[in-house]
């Protein structure tokens, strides 16, 4: 590590742009606004069914996706068996996006 850099420049969390200029990024996933990795799609796509169950949202294919993936025969039965944790959503299920 450089004199000069901080312990996140050091780290895997640090990158530098094509033309010179460099990027940081804490890593923090959600928590500090990064949306960038598998469990943030899963967990963008939660949030998406869980505004098509009651109407907040427009219904979306990824209901018909997650619903033949989980066995789920509506949305209704699919958010609760989310919610109450029957169903185990991981990262691996980002490839469904």
């Amino acid at each position: 590590m450089k004199k000069h850099q901080s312990p996140l420049e050091a780290s895997n969390s640090y990158s530098k742009f094509f033309n010179t200029r460099f990027g940081k990024v804490t890593g923090g996933g959600i928590s500090c606004g990064e949306f960038a990795g598998a469990s943030e799609l899963v967990f963008m796509t939660v949030r998406m069914l869980s505004y098509a169950w009651p109407g907040r949202g427009p219904a979306t294919a990824l209901t018909d996706v997650f619903m033949e993936k989980y066995g789920g025969p509506n949305l209704d039965e699919l958010m609760q068996n989310i919610l109450t944790g029957k169903i185990g959503l991981n990262p691996a299920d980002a490839r469904l996006v």
